[in-house]
Order: C-alpha cells, then structure tokens, then sequence
C-alpha cells in the first residue's frame, strides 16, 4: 500500500471515528440538556478538582489549553453553563481580569448521569477489541497527539 493512500485511509477513519463516537455521545447528551464541549468542560473541571496536585485555580484559560480550545470557544461554552446553572465564577482575588470556575451542585448531582452516558458510549464505540487491543489504540492516539501538539 502506497504511503499515501494509507495516511489517507488512516486520517479519514480516525475523523470518522471520532465524529461517529461524538454523534453517539450527543445522542445521550442533548437529552440532558448539553453539548458535547459542555460536556466536556464539566469533566474537566470535575477530573481537575479531583487532582491531588493542582498547578493552580482553574481559570478560563486553563480549561481551555487542557481542552486544545481556543478562548473565544471557551468563552462561549462557559457563558452557556452558567446561564444554565452548572457553574458559576468567582474573581480571582490576586487579579480582577481573571475568574475561577466552579462546578454547581447541579453539575454535582448530574455527574454519575454523565459518566454513565460517556461510559455507554465508550462501551459501545470499543465493543470487540480486547483490553490489550484497547490498551494499544489508546498508546497509538496518544503517540499521534503528541506528535500534532509538536507542530
């Protein structure tokens, strides 16, 4: 196989991979009442919270270089969450440019119900590969981001 018809082949399955998994999380999702990228900033800013060794508060500008988005996206996305009631801000006291986002106890009580919805949906989208398999393609992914986040 010519290099590539198969860079081809692999760039246009992963982009269809990834749009059929985000279809199918946003099946389940939009029946909450969120998108995809709210969804997740919520788990960021839970997995966050749950980190032991925490570099700092987490700002708008930190979710959105976890996230690889750009700030007018994040801009949007958190505008939407706390119009909705599943965050709130609060201004940073050592810089009033700055703000700290919170979880609510909404997004608190609606997190097992978001979990449950990304674990469908990852059980589904992996469904026939073995743990080794899996264990693999996530080794392979991770190898491909960085090499774009390189560039």
């Amino acid at each position: 196989m010519s290099e590539e018809k198969c860079n081809v082949s692999i760039g246009y399955l992963l982009n269809k991979a990834a749009r059929m998994t985000r279809y199918h999380l946003e099946g389940q999702l939009t029946e909450i009442g969120l998108t995809v990228q709210q969804f997740a900033v919520i788990r960021d800013i839970d997995r966050y919270n749950k980190c032991e060794e925490k570099e700092e508060y987490l700002t708008p500008a930190l979710i959105a270089k976890r996230l690889g988005f750009n700030r007018p996206t994040i801009t949007g996305v958190l505008e939407r969450l706390e119009t909705s009631g599943w965050i709130t801000r609060e201004t940073n006291p050592k810089d009033r440019r700055s703000q700290f986002i919170i979880l609510t106890d909404k997004a608190g009580e609606k997190l097992p119900l978001l979990e449950t919805c990304s674990k469908t949906t990852m059980n589904d989208t992996l469904k026939g590969l073995s743990e080794n398999e899996i264990s693999d393609l996530s080794r392979y992914l991770n190898i491909i981001i960085k090499n774009i986040e390189k560039n």
